[in-house]
């Protein structure tokens, strides 16, 4: 897991991989494993999926990248933005 403790709003995640028209969603969650079960769930299903997903756990966001995959292992990367608000993640901080 990459870990960025300076993420401030307006700053941007780059993927390599980043989809034009991509989509994004938030949630909140009381540990990093039951964020990460939620992820892990959504990936699952082309329903539910979304390349990126960003939980707020505790005084941190986690953001999660990934690609469905209906026997879950769609995870590609999470990131730790260490001491961030969710607020101060957005559609416009993915490129």
């Amino acid at each position: 897991m990459d870990v960025i403790s300076d993420f401030q709003a307006g700053d941007e995640l780059r993927f390599s991989d980043a989809p034009a028209g991509f989509s994004y969603v938030e949630g909140s969650a009381g540990s990093f494993a039951s964020a990460l079960a939620t992820v892990n769930s959504m990936l699952t299903y082309p329903s539910t999926f979304h390349e990126y997903i960003a939980f707020q756990v505790d005084a941190d966001v986690y953001v999660f990248s990934g690609h469905p995959d209906a026997g879950g292992a769609g995870l590609e990367n999470v990131i730790l933005l260490a001491g961030v608000n969710l607020d101060a993640v957005s559609y416009d901080s993915f490129l």
